[in-house]
């Protein structure tokens, strides 16, 4: 059979819309989770900071997403605690797409940036209680994450 111009410009464009990322793919496999305990002051909050806090911290919340507080990144549903591998925060810092890829400007976080997210996520993503776990918030933090 053969395949009129019409037909074959369809079929090439259904090829480059099969072979294209879907919106938020990564770029490639996820780096591992680090292996050792991590400490949300000694080991993400540096990697916030630097990465996600201009837009989305305490002076500025782009599309409403504030990361600086637990309180406020649990309801944003960025992660779960405990399931790294299905967050949407791992999902937007791997994004193979640089349009997707958070942070949009400036260099992509690195492999071992990633895994230490990852292992954060994994092993609950506790925050130190004087970065954005103020006491009267635990309930509430604590009924969101058993909610989900």
């Amino acid at each position: 059979m053969r395949l009129g111009p019409t037909m074959r410009r369809s079929f090439g464009l259904v090829v480059l819309m099969l072979a294209a990322p879907a919106p938020g793919a990564t770029a490639g496999p996820l780096p591992p989770a680090t292996a050792r305990p991590v400490d949300f002051a000694r080991d993400v909050q540096p990697i916030l900071a630097r990465h996600c806090y201009t837009c989305h911290g305490e002076k500025k919340q782009k599309a409403g997403l504030r990361l600086d507080r637990r309180p406020d990144a649990l309801l944003a549903k960025l992660f779960t605690p405990g399931k790294s591998a299905d967050s949407r925060l791992i999902r937007l810092v791997t994004a193979a797409d640089p349009d997707d890829r958070m942070p949009p400007d400036g260099p992509a976080l690195s492999g071992e940036q990633v895994g230490v997210l990852r292992a954060w996520i994994d092993q609950g993503a506790r925050w130190s209680s004087a970065d954005g776990d103020h006491w009267s918030l635990r309930r509430l933090a604590a009924r969101l994450c058993a909610i989900r």
